[in-house]
């Protein structure tokens, strides 16, 4: 029984990173098949940018990556 409930909480946690994944890679999916880029996407995709001062450029996504098909 200790077992059980030690890990329910990771269970849970996972099927909420599952979940936040397909709803990830189904947004990306869309974003692909658009022609012009709606800010509305970026917003959603990207989790910050940063650039440093030799003018380098971070981008930070919300996913860890994209399965191609």
């Amino acid at each position: 029984m200790k077992q059980k409930e030690e890990l329910e909480p990771i269970l849970i946690t996972t099927k909420e990173k599952v979940q936040e994944e397909k709803v990830l890679n189904k947004l990306v999916e869309d974003f692909l098949k658009f022609d012009q880029i709606d800010k509305m996407y970026l917003y959603r995709l990207i989790n910050k940018i940063e650039i440093d001062k030799y003018k380098n450029v971070y981008i930070y996504f919300n996913f860890s990556k994209i399965s191609w098909q």
